[in-house]
C-alpha cells in the first residue's frame, strides 16, 4: 500500500527539494557574506604601502632639488671667483713690467671690487712672491705655456681667488647640504695674464714688414736684461725673425715679435719668453725733432772729406763739432773729438761709396759727449755709417741738452730720410755707448764681439759673427703700454 505521503520517492523528492533550498540559501548567504567583506586585508595593505613610497620619493626629490640648488650656487660662486681672478690678473699685468709693487696693489684692489656670493673677493698681498700666494709675479713662456714665479724681470701675474676653509672669506655655505651632513664646500679659481708691449727694449726693429731680425752664425746677442722687439708682421714663407743657420744665442728678458719666428728653430729651447703676435711698439724717439747741422758751422771742411794723410798729419788730430758735408773717411791716424754735435754728409761725388762716418783700418777715434748726425751734404748726397777693420773706437753720447745741439743719450743718429744701409763690424776694441738710432735703414752688425751702445733702434737688423755683441741696455726709452692679455 503505497500512498503519496508514504512514497519513499516522494520523501526523497521533498528532501531533495528541501536540501536544494537549503543549498541555495546557503549559497546566497555566502554570496552576501562575500559582498559585505572588504576587498581583503591585502588590498588595504597595498594602498598603505603606496602612500609610504610616495612620501619617500617626495623626500628624495626634495633632497635632490636642494642639492641641485646648492650645486648651482657653488657653480655660480666659482664663476664669480673666475671673473675676479681674470680682472685682477689683467690689472696687475698692465704694471708688472714697470712696477712690481703697483702690479700687486692693482691686483688686490681690483679683486676686492668683485663679489662672490655677495661677498667682496679678498686677495692677499704676497710681497715674498711665494708660489702658493694669492698674487704671484713671474715669467710666462708662451712657447711652452709654462709660468715660473720670479721677481727677476717678470712679465706676467697669476692671481688665485679662494673661498676655502681657513681663508679670509671662508668656504661657500650650503642651504641643503646639512641633509648630507655637508654644511659648506671650498671653491677656488686662478688666472694668468701677461703684459703686452715692451717695458724696455735694448734692440728694436721698427719695420712693419720684411725680416726684422736675422741671425747668422753662433753670435751671442746680449741686451743686458732688456727686451728684443721686432715690429714685423710677416707670417708666411718669410719670417719676422729668421735664424739663418747656427743657433740663436741671446741674453734678453723676452723676444716680442708681431709676426712669426722661424719655424725651423726650436724656440722651446730658449730660456726667455718668445711672444709671437705681440703688439708693435712705436719708435721711442719718434716724437723728437731730429738734429740739424749747426748754423753757422763751427767747423766746415766744405765738400771735402776728412781723411788721414800720413805724410802731413803728425800726432793726434783734434776735431771740433760742426757740419762736415764731406763726412769722415778715415783709415788711420789718431783723432780726438771735442764735445758737441758732428753733422756729416756724403760728400759731392755721390756714387756707390759715399763717405759719412767711415772709420776703417787702424784708426783711433775717441770722443766724449759726442753725437753724430748722419745726414746729407750740401748737394743732397746722404752719408753712410761704415765702421769696420781694427780701429780703436770710444764714443760716449751727450748727457745733457745744454752741452750739445743734439739729442741727449744718442751717439749716432741717422737722418730719418737717409735709407743708406749702416754697417758696424767690430772687435773687442770697440766701445760705442748711448743709443744708436737708424730708424729707416737696415743695419748690419757683426764681428768678433764688441759693445754696440746701450740701445739699438733700427729699421731692420742682420746680426752675424762668432763673438758677443753687447747692447748694454740701461732702461732708457721705456714703452709703457699698460696693456695685458689673459693666457690661462
Amino acid at each position: 500500500m503505497v500512498g503519496a505521503g508514504s512514497n519513499p520517492l516522494g520523501r526523497e523528492q521533498r528532501g531533495t527539494t528541501t536540501v536544494g533550498v537549503m543549498c541555495v540559501r546557503g549559497n546566497r548567504r555566502n554570496l552576501e557574506r562575500r559582498k559585505t567583506v572588504p576587498a581583503g586585508a591585502s588590498g588595504y595593505r597595498s594602498r598603505g604601502i603606496a602612500i609610504i613610497w610616495v612620501a619617500i620619493f617626495l623626500v628624495l626629490m626634495l633632497v635632490f632639488v636642494g642639492l641641485g640648488l646648492d650645486a648651482a650656487k657653488v657653480a655660480i660662486v666659482a664663476h664669480q671667483l673666475q671673473n675676479a681672478a681674470d680682472a685682477a690678473a689683467l690689472a696687475g699685468a698692465q704694471h708688472v713690467k714697470f712696477d712690481q709693487l703697483a702690479a700687486r696693489q692693482f691686483a688686490t684692489v681690483i679683486a676686492t671690487g668683485n663679489k662672490a656670493d655677495s661677498v667682496p673677493v679678498t686677495v692677499l698681498d704676497n710681497p715674498s712672491n711665494h708660489p702658493d700666494g694669492d698674487v704671484v709675479l713671474g715669467r710666462y713662456f708662451r712657447q711652452t705655456g709654462i709660468f715660473e714665479p720670479s721677481l727677476a724681470a717678470p712679465n706676467a701675474v697669476k692671481v688665485v681667488t679662494r673661498r676655502i676653509e681657513g681663508g679670509p672669506d671662508g668656504p661657500v655655505p650650503l642651504a641643503f647640504g646639512s641633509i648630507a651632513d655637508v654644511n659648506s664646500v671650498g671653491a677656488w679659481r686662478y688666472a694668468i695674464a701677461i703684459g703686452l708691449g715692451s717695458g724696455g727694449a735694448g734692440l728694436i726693429a721698427l719695420a712693419p714688414d720684411g725680416t726684422g731680425l736675422r741671425i747668422t752664425g753662433s753670435v751671442l746677442v746680449d741686451v743686458n736684461d732688456g727686451d728684443i722687439q721686432v715690429n714685423s708682421e710677416l707670417e708666411a714663407r718669410k719670417w719676422a725673425v729668421l735664424i739663418d743657420g747656427g743657433a740663436f744665442n741671446a741674453n734678453a728678458d723676452e723676444l716680442n715679435v708681431c709676426g712669426l719666428v722661424d719655424p725651423g728653430f726650436d724656440w722651446t729651447m730658449v730660456d726667455f719668453p718668445v711672444n709671437q703676435h705681440a703688439l708693435a711698439i712705436p719708435d721711442p724717439l719718434g716724437h723728437l725733432e731730429q738734429p740739424a747741422p749747426p748754423v753757422p758751422p763751427l767747423t766746415s771742411w766744405g765738400t771735402e772729406t776728412v781723411i788721414y794723410d800720413p805724410n802731413t798729419m803728425v800726432g793726434p788730430q783734434v776735431l771740433q763739432p760742426g757740419y762736415y758735408p764731406g763726412g769722415f773717411n778715415l783709415t788711420g791716424g789718431t783723432w780726438v773729438l771735442e764735445p758737441g754735435l758732428y753733422a756729416v754728409g756724403g760728400g759731392s761725388s755721390g756714387g756707390g761709396n759715399p763717405p759719412g762716418l767711415v772709420i776703417k783700418g787702424t784708426t783711433t777715434f775717441t770722443g766724449d759727449n759726442v753725437q753724430f748726425f748722419v745726414t746729407a751734404s750740401d748737394n743732397g748726397v746722404y752719408g753712410k755709417v761704415d765702421i769696420s777693420g781694427t780701429p780703436v773706437l770710444h764714443i760716449t753720447p751727450p748727457g745733457h741738452p745744454d752741452t750739445v745741439n743734439g739729442v741727449p743719450g744718442v751717439s749716432i743718429w741717422q737722418d730719418r730720410n737717409n735709407t743708406t744701409e749702416a754697417r758696424i763690424i767690430g772687435t773687442s776694441d770697440f766701445d760705442l755707448q748711448g743709443t744708436l738710432y737708424f730708424p729707416n735703414c737696415p743695419v748690419e752688425l757683426g764681428g768678433d764681439g764688441f759693445e754696440a751702445g746701450n740701445q739699438l733702434i733700427t729699421h731692420t737688423v742682420w746680426i752675424h759673427g762668432n763673438g758677443r755683441i753687447g747692447i748694454n741696455f740701461d732702461g732708457r726709452n721705456e714703452n709703457r703700454s699698460y696693456r695685458s692679455m689673459l693666457v690661462e
